[in-house]
C-alpha cells in the first residue's frame, strides 16, 4: 500500500480531531457494554457465555458466536441451539481470528474488529477529504461514528472490516491504483456475500478513467478479477468440503433471508404496529420505517450531489436490504453505506433548520445507540413488559 498519502496524516489537526471523536465513541460503547453486566441482573438476560473474560464476553454475542465457532471448529450443518448450517458466514474474519488465535480467539476477534474500524475511518477521511474537503470529511466521520448501530464497529462483527475494504476500493480506484483496488476487492468478497457487488462501482470508475472506450481497456482490468475470485474461492471450498457450490445460499435461507418485493418490508412493519403492544417493539418498527424513508431520500440526494459510483453503491445495498422480506436490522446493514454519511455531511448547515435538525437527530441517535448496546449485550433481557420476540 502506498505510504505517501499517510505519512503526514497524524500531523493534520483536522484528522487528530477525528481521532479524538473515534476514541470517545470507543470509550462510550465499551463502557456501556461492559457496565451492562453489572447493572442488569444476569437471571433476566440471555447473554451467552462465550468466554470467561468479563471484558470480552459482551462483544461476543449474536453473530459473533458464529465467527468464533468457525474460527475454532470450522463450518458445520449443526450450528447453535437451532442446529442449522453456518455456511453463509464468510471466511475472512474467522480466518483472521484463527491466524491470531494464539492470543485467544475472543481477544483476536475483538482486536481485529477494532483495529479495522480505525483503518476504516482513516481511509474514509482520506477519501472524503480528497472528494469534498477536510470539513466535510470530518463531519462524515462524526456522523458515521454516532449512527445508532455504529457500536457494531466495536463488536466481534465484520462491519469494520467491510467498511475498511469497501472505502479502500473507492479510494484506490479514484487514484487509478487498480492493483490495490483489486486486492481490496478480493478481500471484501471474502468478507460478506454482497462484497462482490462492489465490482460494479469500481468497474464504472475504471471505465470512466478510459473515457468508456473499450479499445483502451488494458492490463489493469485484470486486477478486477479479484472481486469474483474471492467469492468463487469460497464457493469452491464449499464444493470440495460439502459437494454443494450453493451451500452458502441455502444456509442463508434457513435464517429467513428470502427474497421479496421491495415494499414487503414496509407492509410487514406497518402490520406489526397493529399487532405489537410493547414499547420497544413499537419503537423498533417506527424507527425502521422512518429511517428507511430517510435512506431513500438520501439516495436521491446522493444522485444529485455525489459522483454516480457512490449512488450506484448506495442503490445496490439499499435494494438488497429492501428485497430481504422485512426491515429487521436495516440500520445495521446500512451502516457501511458511507455515501449516506457523505451526503449528511454535505448538507448546508448554515441554514439553521438543517444545523439544529441534525443536532437533535444525532442526540436521539446517541441515546438510541446506548439502548441498543444494552439490548445487544444482554441478547434482549427478559422484560416482557418492554418487548416481545420479533417475528
Amino acid at each position: 500500500m502506498p505510504i505517501q498519502a499517510f505519512s503526514n496524516l497524524f500531523k493534520d489537526k483536522d484528522f487528530r480531531k477525528v481521532l479524538i471523536v473515534f476514541a470517545i465513541c470507543k470509550i462510550f460503547v465499551i463502557t456501556i457494554a461492559v457496565g451492562t453486566q453489572f447493572f442488569i441482573p444476569a437471571d433476566i438476560t440471555h447473554t451467552e457465555k462465550v468466554t470467561d473474560n468479563i471484558f470480552l464476553n459482551p462483544f461476543a454475542q449474536y453473530d459473533s458466536t458464529a465467527y468464533l465457532y468457525i474460527a475454532e471448529r470450522g463450518y458445520t450443518s449443526d450450528f447453535g441451539s437451532y442446529h442449522v448450517p453456518n455456511y453463509h458466514w464468510y471466511p475472512l474474519y474467522p480466518l483472521l481470528i484463527q491466524t491470531f488465535g494464539f492470543i485467544g480467539h475472543p481477544l483476536a476477534a475483538f482486536l481485529i474488529a477494532n483495529i479495522a474500524s480505525f483503518f476504516a475511518i482513516m481511509m474514509l477521511w482520506l477519501l472524503v477529504r480528497d472528494e469534498l474537503g477536510k470539513q466535510t470529511a470530518t463531519k462524515t466521520i462524526i456522523y458515521t461514528l454516532l449512527f445508532p448501530t455504529a457500536f457494531y464497529f466495536t463488536m466481534m462483527y465484520t462491519e469494520a472490516l467491510f467498511l475498511f475494504f469497501s472505502v479502500s476500493i473507492f479510494y484506490f480506484a479514484q487514484k487509478g491504483q487498480w492493483k490495490y483496488a483489486g486486492i481490496f476487492g478480493f478481500l471484501v468478497a471474502l468478507t460478506r456475500m454482497q462484497g462482490i457487488l462492489l465490482l460494479i462501482p469500481a468497474g464504472y470508475i475504471y471505465l470512466r478513467s478510459i473515457n468508456f472506450s473499450y479499445k483502451k481497456i488494458g492490463k489493469q482490468a485484470l486486477y478486477f478479477v479479484g472481486f469474483p475470485a474471492g467469492m468463487l474461492l469460497f464457493m469452491f471450498y464449499e464444493y470440495l468440503v460439502l459437494g454443494d457450490i450453493f451451500a452458502q445460499f441455502r444456509s442463508a435461507i434457513t435464517y429467513g433471508k428470502s427474497l421479496a418485493w421491495p415494499w414487503t418490508g414496509f407492509q410487514q412493519a406497518l402490520y406489526a404496529l397493529t399487532t405489537d403492544s410493547t414499547p420497544i417493539n413499537i419503537g423498533y418498527h417506527v424507527i425502521n420505517l422512518l429511517l428507511t424513508v430517510s435512506f431513500i431520500v438520501l439516495l436521491y440526494l446522493s444522485y444529485k450531489k455525489l459522483r454516480i459510483e457512490y449512488t450506484v453503491y448506495y442503490l445496490i445495498t439499499l435494494v438488497i436490504v429492501l428485497i430481504s422480506s422485512n426491515l429487521f436490522g436495516i440500520t445495521r446493514y446500512m451502516l457501511v453505506v458511507f455515501p449516506m454519511f457523505m451526503i449528511l455531511a454535505s448538507l448546508d448547515d448554515r441554514k439553521w433548520y438543517v444545523k439544529y435538525g441534525l443536532i437533535v437527530v444525532y442526540i436521539f441517535f446517541v441515546a438510541l445507540m446506548g439502548l441498543s448496546i444494552v439490548l445487544h449485550v444482554t441478547e434482549r433481557a427478559a422484560l416482557s413488559f418492554l418487548y416481545t420476540p420479533l417475528t
